[in-house]
Order: structure tokens, then sequence, then C-alpha cells
């Protein structure tokens, strides 16, 4: 089973009972789903995933604190910690994922702003070129369940892609890049007799072709061992 639909379902089986049993009052203004680090977050989850960080878990972004106080976060917390340990033959993680946490109580302004450097999607043309793309895919991806409020998911609209100009700048980068590496010094590399360079300069060229593949086709580039899956 792919993470994606073992997340909706344990948070339709357990979570969303649990919200509306103990925090009706928060329903409306909280955001749930799955999105983030880890390939079940991209679909691209197979059976060897499972080794590490995959369980039925799910996502709660809650507002900041002054929406939501931190004893009411750390309630939220505990009520999500006690939900079943076990579902469809998935034991859920007991220790807390490398990188950062995946699943449970979130802050949505902080989530925003560890992947983007911004906590509410407002970005400046300048800033857009140094945010790395995979953050950005993190921040976009997955699936949100419910959002009332549709906050949440405003913001992830507001980063869904690039704005047209430094998309266009980009891609002219990783022409030049291509041209550069691919054309030229792979070219002279391989006169030389340098084959450990002429390599480099192959996997500089594949790297760039890459990411222009990915611009032409407006989507963020994802993790590089995900590259070519998500090339399909």
């Amino acid at each position: 089973m792919k993470g994606l639909e073992l997340s909706e379902k344990y948070y339709l089986e357990y979570g969303a009972p649990m919200l509306q049993k103990d925090f009706p009052e928060l329903v409306s203004i909280i955001a749930i789903g799955l999105c983030g680090s880890g390939s079940e977050c991209f679909g691209f989850d197979d059976d060897l995933s499972t080794d590490h960080d995959f369980e039925p878990g799910f996502c709660i972004f809650v507002p900041d604190e002054e929406v939501i106080d931190d004893k009411t976060f750390f309630q939220l917390e505990k009520a999500y910690s006690a939900l079943p340990k076990e579902f469809m033959g998935y034991k859920r993680n007991t220790t807390t994922a490398v990188g950062g946490k995946r699943h449970g109580i979130i802050r949505a302004n902080r989530f925003f702003l560890e992947k983007t450097g911004s906590p509410d999607g407002e970005i400046n043309l300048k800033d857009w070129f140094f945010i790395p793309e995979q953050s950005l895919a993190e921040a976009t991806n997955g699936k949100i369940f419910r959002d009332d409020l549709g906050i949440f998911s405003d913001t992830r609209k507001k980063l869904s892609y690039f704005p047209e100009d430094v998309r266009i700048k980009k891609l002219a980068g990783n022409l030049l890049l291509m041209g550069q590496s691919g054309q030229y010094n792979y070219n002279r590399s391989i006169k030389r007799g340098d084959t450990a360079a002429a390599q480099l300069a192959a996997f500089e060229f594949v790297k760039s072709t890459l990411n222009a593949i990915f611009l032409l086709n407006k989507k963020y580039t994802p993790y590089y061992k995900w590259s070519f899956r998500a090339l399909k």
C-alpha cells in the first residue's frame, strides 16, 4: 500500500474521530494531511521504503501561538501519540525521523519557514533563486485531507511554482551549464585522456539537463535520488 493512502485511511479511521471528539473547537481552524519529506509524500514509495520513517501517520498543521497556545498544542500531541500503534499491518515509529518531525502536530508557519524561509509563502523575486527546489517540492507535495479555513492550502498555492521570470532565468543558466559541461569540457577532457574529469563533466551535463526538463515542464526538481523517477 502506498504511504499516502495509508495515511489518509489512518486519519479517517482514528484521527478524524479523535479530533471531533476531543477538539471539536479546533477542527475548523487546523489543516490535516501528509506532505513534506519522504518518498511517500511524492508517491514514490515502494516495498523498500518501509525500512525507515514509514508509518501510519499524518500531519496536523496548526496556526501560531496566538490562535492555538502551547498548552493546547501539547494536548494535541498527547492525543495524537495515543492513537493506535498499529494499522493495517504497519507499526508506528517510536523514534523521531532523522532530519526533523515528519508526522504529528506541526506549526504551519514553522513548516513553511523551514522549507522556504517564509512563514506565509510571500517571497520576493530575488529570494526565489536561493530556495532549494527540493524544499519547495516538499512544501507543496502530498495531499491535504481537510483544511476548512484554506489558509494552509492558499500558502501552498503561492509556492506552487516559480514566478515566470525566475523560471526563464534558471532555465537559461542550466542551458549554459549543459553547453559548458557536455559540449565543451567533456570533449576537451576526452582529448586529454582525463577520463575522471570527463565523467564529472558528463555528470554535470546530466544534472543540468534534468533541471532544464523540470523547468520546461514547470515542475520542481525533487531530491536527487528521485529525479529520474519523477521524470516518468
